[in-house]
């Protein structure tokens, strides 16, 4: 089967050789990555359209008490409803891309960056 979309995203984006995901569907696979837990620990959180419990702890949301300022591009959460008492995205604010992050305001805030290898 010819591919050349595919081949051209692997080409000029990063191919991933080994990858794995907790569960084949977004939701869980995304409250998977921000608590660090599998899907399967997480009750019905791990549910396509679920809720992400306000006592249920985020990596964002602890860097974030940490002092490190924290945001997403695209999609973080969901879909799904956020319990009380969060109010907004545990990933922190959206941006559009990178370089929106990086002008965003950090006072008092220390940035920690992910570098592509």
């Amino acid at each position: 089967m010819q591919t050349p979309t595919a081949d051209r995203l692997a080409r000029e984006g990063a191919l991933f050789q080994n990858a794995f995901v907790s569960a084949p569907s977004c939701t869980p696979s995304r409250a998977a990555i921000l608590t660090g837990q599998y899907h399967w620990r997480l009750g019905s959180t791990a549910n396509l359209w679920s809720v992400l419990p306000g006592d249920l702890r985020t990596y964002p949301e602890e860097l974030a008490k940490a002092g490190y300022f924290t945001g997403h591009w695209r999609k973080a959460w969901g879909p799904g409803t956020l319990g009380k008492p969060r109010t907004h995205d545990p990933s922190g604010p959206t941006f559009k891309g990178f370089g929106d992050f990086l002008k965003a305001p950090h006072a008092g805030h220390r940035l920690l960056l992910a570098r592509r290898v």
